[in-house]
C-alpha cells in the first residue's frame, strides 16, 4: 500500500470514529455559574411525557438551590403515560409545599399529562388559545390477528392466567378483555378527577361537565377555574418573583445547557418513541390528547 493510501486509511477511520463517538456522547456549552441570590428558574416540558427523569432530576437539582427563589414551569405538552405525568406532578407539588412558589405557564399546547403535571404549580398562566382540558385515559393498541392470518404465521402463547395477555396484538380481544380495560381506565380517569378536584377551585359538578376527554381553550379554562389567568411566560416569572417577595426586575435562570449527541440531532421524539416500544409493550395508559 502507498503512503498515500495509509494516510488517506488512517483520515477514514478517525473519522468514523469520531462520528461514533460523536453519535453516543454530548456536546454541552460551557456551564455557567449562576451562584448569588433571588432568581427565578425557568425550566420547559415539552412534547409527548414518556420518560422525563431528567426534568425531574433538574427540577429536584435547582428547587434545592438556596439562590433560587421561585419556579416557572413552561409546558408545551399534549401528555403522555400515566405512570410519569402522576410522578411529575407529584415532583412539583413537592417542590411548592417545599415553600417555593411554582407558576406554570402554558404554550400552545398544555393537556391531559401536561395538565396533570401543571396542577402540582401554585398557580397556572394560559394563554387563550392555548390547547388544555383533555381530562381523560387512553389506550390502544393494533391487532395484528387477520393479517397473520393471511400471511400464514401462528402464535403461541403459554399464560398464568386468563387475563396475562391481554392487549395481545396476535388475537382480538374477549368480552372480557375489554370490561378489564375499561375498569382500569375508570380507575386512571379517577385518579385525574380526584387530582383537579383537589388542586383547583371547581365543584365536582362543573368538573364532570368537562372531563370527559373534550379540549377546552385557555380561555375557557380560565372561567372554570382549570387555569388562574391569562398571561405569557414572562408574566408567569413577575408573578412568581412577586410570589417569593424579589425585589425589582427578577433574574431568570434557566438549566445548564444540555447535553446533544447527533443520534438526538437524527432521532426527533415520534422515532425514538417508536423505537422504545417493544421495551414498553405495545399496551401503554395514557393521558394524552387525541
Amino acid at each position: 500500500m502507498k503512503k498515500s493510501d495509509k494516510v488517506f486509511t488512517f483520515i477514514i477511520i478517525a473519522i468514523i470514529i469520531l462520528i461514533f463517538i460523536g453519535l453516543f456522547t454530548g456536546f454541552s456549552g460551557k456551564k455557567v455559574n449562576y451562584k448569588g441570590t433571588e432568581k427565578v428558574f425557568v425550566i420547559n416540558l415539552q412534547g409527548v411525557i414518556y420518560n422525563q427523569d431528567k426534568f425531574i432530576r433538574k427540577l429536584a437539582r435547582y428547587a434545592d438551590k438556596d439562590y433560587v427563589k421561585a419556579i416557572v414551569i413552561r409546558i408545551d405538552s399534549p401528555g403522555g403515560s400515566v405512570g410519569m405525568s402522576q410522578e411529575i406532578y407529584r415532583e412539583v407539588k413537592r417542590v411548592r409545599e417545599s415553600g417555593k412558589p411554582v407558576v406554570v405557564s402554558t404554550g400552545s399546547t398544555c393537556a391531559s399529562g401536561g395538565y396533570y403535571v401543571a396542577l402540582g404549580a401554585n398557580k397556572i398562566l394560559t394563554n387563550p388559545g392555548t390547547v388544555t382540558g383533555s381530562i381523560g385515559v387512553i389506550v390502544n393498541f393494533p391487532v395484528y390477528e387477520e393479517l397473520m392470518d393471511k400471511v400464514g404465521i401462528e402464535s403461541n402463547t403459554i399464560k398464568s392466567g386468563k387475563y396475562k395477555d391481554t392487549g395481545n396484538p396476535a388475537r382480538k380481544m374477549t368480552e372480557a378483555d375489554s370490561l378489564r380495560f375499561q375498569s382500569i381506565v375508570d380507575k386512571l380517569h379517577s385518579q385525574f378527577f380526584n387530582a383537579v378536584l383537589n388542586e383547583r377551585p371547581i365543584s365536582a359538578e362543573q368538573l364532570k361537565e368537562v372531563a370527559d376527554g373534550r379540549v377546552l381553550t385557555g380561555q375557557q379554562a380560565v372561567e372554570l377555574g382549570l387555569a388562574d389567568s391569562l398571561g405569557t411566560m414572562y408574566d408567569a416569572v413577575n408573578l412568581a418573583a412577586d410570589m417569593a417577595g424579589i425585589v425589582g426586575k427578577p433574574e431568570i435562570i434557566r438549566p445548564e445547557k444540555k447535553e446533544i449527541s447527533l443520534l438526538d440531532l437524527l432521532l426527533n421524539d415520534r422515532l425514538k418513541e417508536a423505537l422504545s416500544i417493544k421495551e414498553r409493550g405495545f399496551v401503554t395508559f395514557k393521558y394524552l390528547l387525541k
